[in-house]
């Protein structure tokens, strides 16, 4: 007899049940917003050295300069004719204003003044605030390693937690300590409280998500079948996370607005989800599981090779692999929870998390 089957019988499922259903789905919606928060958070807009140094030594010679020509005496260009992020020349190169072709071999340094970026798209970010770029911009990435670092350790405290105190309570004490941080973090007035503020939200989030599923560690590795299965998910897990995040954390380099990017990516999971569910009961579980990876590796591997000139190509693949990731995601959370015993079914928040 089907789970349903007997749910329908004793009238399981009633206005209580759909009431809890409701406040504890309602909660987990912010999950999202801070999975990939850093994506805007942490955009680095495009910036050149501040060139102010080298107008004080030359004030009266740039006082009658368009922008653009203090720009050019000032600033090493790239191939594509944009200056350069992370240098500057060392002295005004006045001669440019006449014959700026000649660019080789001139005399350049590290940007002595700090940066000017561009604000057209983000008023402030990490990147902005704090100064993370050049040979500090792979700090902007490490917040949100940092993050989920506290979402997997969470992730084991929380289902500890719940069996000692309660899971009510915790989902209380996860709440508050979720806006505690979350909106912290907004005030933080240096680089590393903001990594610590973003550790702690991603702590504090995770018993959202586990405690309205029941945890007792043993269980996952009791028996020889169990172990197998463990082994076998935590495989399956890995690849669902590491494809889905890979896509959703990456929403520029396509030709398009990164807000309009990360709309089509959320839009395209809509229907992703509704499909899958219609094919899990017709071709099943394993089958589904499989082939919505596969296919999603398969996009993946397609975009490394399109020229990113094609970028409307690009962007195409790269929506149908969110689609495609997220109907593996789906399938692995219902998988899971179906092939696990109850008291161990919260496992699926302990496998590997990018």
């Amino acid at each position: 007899m089907k789970f349903e089957t007997i749910l329908e019988e004793i009238d399981g499922f009633g206005r209580f049940q759909i009431a809890i259903l409701i406040l504890l789905c309602t909660s987990r919606m912010v999950l999202p917003c801070h999975f990939l928060l850093n994506n805007f958070i942490a955009a680095v807009p495009p910036h050149h050295c501040d060139i102010s140094t080298l107008e004080k030594s030359s004030e009266e010679l740039f006082r009658n300069l368009t922008r653009e020509q203090k720009l050019t005496v000032s600033l090493p260009v790239r191939e594509d004719g944009e200056p350069k992020s992370c240098e500057m020349f060392a002295e005004p190169q006045f001669q440019l204003l006449s014959n700026s072709s000649n660019r080789t071999d001139l005399p350049t340094v590290w940007c002595q003044s700090g940066w000017v970026y561009d604000n057209s798209t983000f008023i402030s970010t990490l990147a902005t605030e704090w100064n993370l770029v050049c040979d500090k911009k792979s700090q902007t990435k490490t917040t949100n390693t940092i993050f989920f670092v506290g979402v997997m350790i969470g992730a084991l405290a929380f289902g500890f937690f719940c069996d000692k105190y309660g899971r009510k309570t915790m989902l209380l004490v996860s709440y508050i300590l979720s806006i505690v941080f979350g909106f912290s973090s907004t005030f933080a007035n240096s680089y590393t409280l903001f990594a610590v503020l973003r550790f702690f939200t991603g702590f504090s989030l995770t018993g959202i998500s586990v405690i309205s599923i029941v945890l007792t560690y043993f269980h996952l590795v009791k028996t020889p079948r169990m172990r197998w299965l463990t082994f076998l998910l935590g495989i399956v897990w890995y690849g669902v996370a590491s494809t889905y995040y890979g896509i959703s954390l990456n929403i520029t380099g396509f030709g398009l607005n990164m807000y309009l990017t990360h709309f089509i990516y959320g839009a395209i999971e809509v229907p992703a989800k509704l499909t899958i569910y219609c094919f899990l009961n017709i071709i099943g579980r394993r089958k589904c599981q499989s082939g919505t990876l596969l296919l999603t590796g398969i996009c993946i591997g397609i975009n490394i090779f399109i020229p990113k000139d094609l970028w409307h190509v690009r962007a195409i693949v790269a929506t149908l692999g969110k689609g495609l990731s997220e109907a593996s995601f789906t399938t692995i959370f219902l998988y899971t929870a179906e092939l696990y015993p109850t008291v161990t079914r919260s496992v699926i928040h302990l496998l590997p998390i990018p």
